[in-house]
């Protein structure tokens, strides 16, 4: 524990908490709305290849968008007022301003629709979702779903959201509270 973290600490008696932030009540409020796969704290590479390859979702772009929301919509907010993601980094919320990080998860996912679809039994559904999962590759349908993802109300957040907690102090160890005394 550092020295100033220390003082902290024994002047206040904090609880550090894991991961105390405002956005995961607003992130959970809906979650019935949404199954969501993968691993939380994985979110740039990994989700459930099922969802992948998951039939409720139409073969287009917005189809795409969905799928992405439902893999990784736990780890990724977009602020309209800002024009941007945010993504989850098991300690805090990492601003995406370039869409490198959001991008390259609808890759991953788009790369895994496809081994989902090699999977598919019947023949012409597998070859309809191979087609779409090759077309989703492209650099244009892959910025189009991520651009659609922006749109859908369980990531949107509005700025107003953040930072409305004057008490909490995030540092990279944790939250620090301090109206607990």
């Amino acid at each position: 524990m550092s020295h100033v973290l220390g003082w902290f600490v024994s002047n206040f008696g904090l609880k550090v908490p894991k991961r105390s932030n405002i956005l995961d009540a607003i992130l959970d409020s809906d979650s019935d709305d949404v199954s969501i796969g993968g691993d939380p704290q994985a979110a740039s590479n990994d989700t459930d290849s099922s969802e992948a390859g998951d039939d409720s979702f139409a073969y287009t772009e917005d189809g795409n968008a969905l799928r992405f929301v439902a893999a990784y919509g736990k780890n990724v907010v977009y602020v309209e007022k800002q024009e941007s993601f945010y993504v989850w980094e098991d300690t805090h919320w990492q601003k995406d301003a370039n869409r490198d990080r959001v991008v390259g998860m609808m890759r991953t996912l788009a790369r895994r629709m496809f081994e989902a679809a090699l999977k598919i039994e019947d023949e012409t559904q597998r070859k309809s979702a191979i087609a779409h999962a090759l077309k989703s590759q492209s650099d244009k349908a892959i910025r189009a779903a991520v651009n659609l993802a922006r749109t859908d109300a369980r990531i949107r957040l509005d700025a107003g959201c953040l930072d409305v907690n004057p008490d909490l102090l995030s540092v990279q160890s944790g939250t620090f509270d301090f109206s607990q005394k």
